[in-house]
């Protein structure tokens, strides 16, 4: 049961009392103040909360500049966004918490230009915070304009300046340029910090190791990796700790870690546990997999593997997966085997025998770009007879070793002498020479010796007429190239030494112009071998695309990004076109331009299909060619015709007219249309009281019309209209709310009876008509005097079910009280009755028990007393029972419809809830919230103090404090309460 008016002063100090003597209202302690960190919109990064004394100093965390197909915008702090901090972006804010916090990290899709101006949404709310700013302003008073600025990569909050004959002098990010070939690799965790974020683009084809994670980080625990979307497992399911990768393809490599209470499946398995061992939650705390008899909740407690069969024999140990137990009952060695820097060789840490022996591989040469110089064994460089550092090691094993091949970068020359470090550490095992030394003494100087490929270390003797007699990978010798027969290639690119004199081409010198084709291959394709711009067409390398996302609705023709073509021909030219060759699907969506632009051939529907595969070949002008396959993704607008907050795929009610879309649809209305309504007009009309007595001054209440209407919430109106019945209405006043009093004062020996006509209108204009007879009661003949002033009290259940309803006398007036009680009305049933009651006239107050009365949703009484010359009438008032079943969670009762926790179509709106009973309400906020136990719910809100409200009240919400009423104005967000007691806006 429900009472809608506020209460009395009595009335809400007993609730209050009861209320509070068995409430523990909320401590605000100064320790215990949270911090939730989200994205908007929601899942871009994980949400979080964290505890954090009052007046403490909070960081958030630092969140990614762009995730997919999102970019970072601006951080706000309870509603309120951060300062734009000049140039920069501000990824991670710093703030002091008082109070319970909402950080929110803002994004925005990499596309989105809602205004259509040209420029992406994310860069106008980040450099300017609106996107009202016009295109043509210069707020940095650079000369450049704000369009101009972001077409440049520029910041429109700093200024940039270009010298004459120069170029912009500005910050800009580095301009990565590949002329060979290479792979884009991104390396991020997921959530984002707990690994190095990564991005770099190594050479096709070479090799990527990760770290080596496993355990717990901080809060969460290492699950698996992801390649691409895939989780990486071994064979047995288990997620790898480690994964390597050859760069054939671009790659996304995410180390997965998951909070490690989380246990969304309730199974009491943690998720990380599960994702880890078996890359789902389809198990619990009861399975089996390896079924080895150890359910998974006791594989955990023992620490054994959930994917391997453990087996305990009488007497023995598990046998399960487990590291390597070095068990040396005769004495060893460890041998550490490693590379410095690490990679080039595979490490391995393993125990030997003693006096065994220990071979290393054989070394030399580069791996990328580090050249091996030589092998120290536990800290000594090992070398020839010469001091020439040897490329394989061979170690008697009578200690611990520790064995590193070492490595120098092929173009690193520490002191500048022209000489690479690795050439020097590798024959001298010091940096101690330079260009001029000559270490064997044998006239040739280090950079000769290079030169000719000789050996710094080895004296080399020159006779006369015959050859470096010396160990060389090169023999001089004298030709001469006018000899006819002559087929001497010094250069070795297959073109005698005869003919490249011919062609004029250096026949020393394998690529003569320093093009990067051979002088033979030039010669064989026709192509100039002293023009470095003339050299063999060669087919296009790859096809990139700049964007390969659209948001649906967009018209026919919407360009998508641009397509670029790599070719080791410079100035070649291409053509671009779709092919079908490995049967693509979504070729026929789109088509590209002359100017090499994807432009769409449909209006996509992002719920009916958001990834297209479409495939692509570059031709150039000599008809070779390359193809490539790319992934055109789909992205969601979203579309909220009523502009409530709710999108229109998941919004019961599309227009936001208070009709639901099935009802709509089931009446036949428009559900996208807030002016097609499935509106029912009213069914009944009933008057309190069909009676006056005569002689009463003008001004008298004779009753109030109550009407019905079958549609929820309906807002009713009462008007006198002609018609049949209406003669008497201009003696009558009645008031839209359907109070009706007299105009006229009646003598029941001229006028014993009279009608009037009533219209009762609901909110859409349909209405009732009905005509009603008023009878005029005779009293005795004598001077009118005042009747009791009656004040209508509540309705209380009691414990037995019943229901007691409670008047009071006011004034008495100027004649004795016959008799006191109260009319009741059933809304459903239009059962109305008249209840006599107990009247103490010592405190002028009077009541009567219900028991026999069939109740329904909602129901009228109305307290009257009667004397011989008239009856006086209090107020009418409502009582309502509430049938819902309020077990489970305290918010269960505000509604069912719920996303990722937020309480949806709840009456008081959209809020995220918690067990300790706070809520973050999405207009006023964070609020405190206790149930009156009859579906409505008191709300403390600071500088508020309490507030009351139920479904049929709000958004009017009853004061504690003021003892009197609030109204929630209807604002897009945040919140502005009117209040009646001081009529200021608060």
């Amino acid at each position: 049961m429900k009472n809608r008016y506020p209460f009395s002063n009595f009335g809400k100090f007993l609730f209050l009392s009861t209320f509070l003597c068995g409430l523990t209202l909320p401590q605000f302690s100064f320790a215990a103040l949270t911090l939730i960190q989200k994205s908007e919109p929601a899942g871009v990064i994980t949400q979080s909360t964290h505890y954090y004394d009052f007046n403490e100093t909070v960081l958030t965390r630092s969140v990614p500049e762009k995730t997919g197909n999102y970019v970072f915008t601006h951080w706000t702090i309870n509603g309120n966004r951060t300062d734009i901090q000049g140039p920069s972006v501000s990824l991670q804010v710093e703030s002091t918490i008082t109070e319970n916090t909402m950080a929110i990290a803002h994004y925005s899709a990499s596309n989105l230009d809602s205004d259509m101006d040209g420029i992406p949404d994310w860069f106008e709310i980040r450099t300017n915070g609106t996107l009202l700013t016009p295109n043509q302003s210069d707020d940095d008073n650079d000369t450049f304009l704000l369009d101009q600025e972001f077409w440049f990569g520029l910041n429109p909050k700093g200024s940039d300046y270009v010298e004459e004959g120069g170029i912009s002098i500005r910050r800009s990010k580095k301009i990565f340029v590949n002329l060979g070939g290479a792979r884009e690799l991104n390396v991020r965790s997921d959530p984002p910090g707990l690994v190095s974020t990564q991005s770099s683009f190594p050479e096709v084809n070479s090799t990527f190791v990760s770290p080596s994670l496993n355990g717990k980080q901080g809060g969460f625990y290492f699950s698996h990796w992801e390649v691409n979307g895939v989780r990486q497992s071994d064979p047995i399911g288990k997620g790898l700790s480690r994964v390597t990768e050859v760069m054939n393809t671009d790659k996304e490599v995410v180390a997965r870690f998951i909070e490690q209470n989380i246990d969304e499946d309730n199974d009491q398995i943690p998720d990380w546990y599960e994702w880890h061992e078996f890359g789902n939650l389809e198990n619990d705390q009861l399975s089996n997999p390896d079924e080895d008899s150890f359910p998974l909740i006791d594989e955990i407690r023992f620490g054994l593997s959930g994917n391997l069969r453990d087996t305990i024999v009488e007497g023995g140990i598990s046998i399960r997966r487990s590291r390597l137990t070095s068990v040396n009952l005769g004495g060893g060695g460890f041998v550490k085997v490693q590379s410095d820097p690490p990679g080039m060789i595979a490490s391995s840490n393993v125990l030997q025998e003693v006096n065994s022996t220990y071979e290393s591989p054989n070394l030399n040469g580069k791996v990328g770009s580090y050249v091996f110089t030589h092998w120290e064994v536990n800290g000594l460089r090992k070398t020839n007879s010469l001091g020439m550092g040897i490329s394989r090691v061979t170690q008697k094993i009578n200690e611990d070793l520790s064995i590193i091949a070492k490595y120098e970068h092929e173009n690193s020359d520490t002191d500048e002498d022209g000489i690479p470090d690795w050439y020097e550490i590798k024959h001298f095992g010091t940096l101690e020479s330079n260009q001029s030394s000559d270490f064997d003494q044998d006239g040739f100087t280090n950079q000769k010796e290079i030169a000719f490929g000789q050996n710094p270390l080895l004296h080399d003797t020159i006779v006369e007429g015959g050859i470096a007699m010396r160990r060389s990978r090169t023999i001089a010798y004298v030709k001469d190239l006018s000899d006819s027969s002559n087929s001497f290639d010094t250069d070795g690119d297959g073109l005698s030494d005869k003919q490249e004199n011919e062609l004029g081409s250096n026949a020393t010198l394998v690529d003569t112009d320093g093009d990067g084709y051979s002088d033979k291959d030039e010669f064989v394709a026709g192509s100039n071998l002293l023009d470095s711009k003339s050299f063999p067409n060669q087919p296009p390398t790859t096809i990139y695309l700049s964007e390969n996302e659209i948001l649906e609705g967009e018209e026919k023709g919407s360009e998508i990004g641009f397509f670029a073509v790599s070719d080791p021909n410079p100035n070649s030219t291409h053509h671009l076109e779709l092919t079908d060759q490995n049967e693509t699907s979504g070729n026929r969506f789109f088509t590209i331009d002359e100017n090499k632009t994807l432009k769409t051939n449909f209006i996509f529907d992002y719920e009916k299909n958001s990834t297209f595969e479409i495939r692509v070949r570059a031709i150039d002008e000599g008809n070779l060619s390359v193809e490539k396959s790319f992934t055109i993704r789909v992205s969601n607008r979203i579309e909220d015709i009523d502009k409530d907050g709710i999108e229109d795929a998941f919004d019961p009610d599309i227009d936001g007219d208070g009709f639901s879309n099935d009802k709509e649809s089931a009446h036949g209305s428009n559900p996208n249309d807030a002016k097609s309504v499935p509106n029912s007009p009213p069914t009944q009309i009933i008057l309190s009281d069909n009676n006056i007595s005569e002689n009463l001054p003008i001004g008298s209440v004779v009753g109030n019309f109550i009407g019905f209407d079958p549609d929820p919430d309906s807002s009713l109106s009462y008007l006198l209209v002609d018609g049949n019945g209406s003669a008497n209405n201009w003696q009558f006043d009645l008031d839209k709310n359907g109070t009706l009093s007299t105009n006229f004062s009646f003598d029941f020996e001229s006028q014993s009876s009279v009608t009037l006509r009533v219209r009762l209108s609901d909110d859409f204009n349909e209405s009732l008509e009905k005509a009603f007879r008023i009878q005029v009661v005779d009293l005795f003949e004598e001077k009118y005097d005042k009747l009791p002033l009656v004040k209508t009290q509540k309705a209380i259940e009691t414990d037995n079910s019943g229901i007691r309803l409670e008047g009071e006398i006011i004034k008495t007036g100027d004649f004795k009280i016959r008799e006191v009680g109260f009319v009741l009305l059933n809304a459903e049933s239009n059962q109305s009755r008249r209840l006599v009651a107990d009247f103490n006239q010592k405190n002028m107050k009077f009541g009567t028990m219900m028991n026999d009365f069939t109740f329904g949703k909602n129901n009228h009484f109305q307290a009257y007393a009667k004397t011989e010359y008239g009856t006086s009438y209090g107020s009418i008032k409502t009582f309502q029972f509430d049938y819902k079943d309020n077990k489970g969670l305290w918010w269960e009762a505000l509604s069912a419809f719920t996303v990722d926790g937020w309480i949806m179509e709840s009456w008081m709106g959209s809020l995220l809830p918690y067990e300790n009973q706070w809520a973050f309400h999405q207009r006023l906020e964070w609020i405190y919230l206790h149930g009156d136990g009859k579906n409505g719910f008191w709300i403390w809100k600071e500088n508020f103090g309490w507030l009351w409200s139920n479904p049929s009240s709000w958004p009017f919400m009853w004061s504690h404090q003021s003892s009197n009423w609030y109204y929630l104005l209807p604002q897009n967000s945040s919140y502005l309460l009117y209040d009646y007691s001081a009529e200021t806006l608060r």
